[in-house]
């Protein structure tokens, strides 16, 4: 859960906007990917995987599944203080 879980929380304070979003949104976007990873682990594991492909390819899912939520959010934050600074400036 750590190898999953340091590089999201990396990177969801790097999206530079982490402390304009909701204590939920932080925690879907460090939790979500290590959810994700022990759901692949599982399904991994009941398909018969096993040894470092197992533990490798749960690291991946985990990581590759931050990806769309990070980027998601990142722009809606972006799209949202485009348009708060606007109005300020038209003001």
């Amino acid at each position: 859960m750590l190898l999953v879980g340091i590089p999201s929380g990396i990177s969801t304070w790097q999206l530079g906007r982490a402390r304009e979003l909701s204590k939920g949104v932080l925690a879907l976007l460090v939790g979500g990917p290590i959810f994700d990873s022990i759901i692949a682990f599982w399904l991994f594991e009941l398909v018969g995987v096993s040894g470092p492909t197992l533990w490798v390819g749960a690291l991946c899912i985990g990581i590759i599944s931050h990806i769309p939520s990070a980027t998601i959010v990142s722009s809606s934050t972006t799209d949202y203080v485009a348009v708060s600074e606007r109005e300020y400036s038209t003001s």
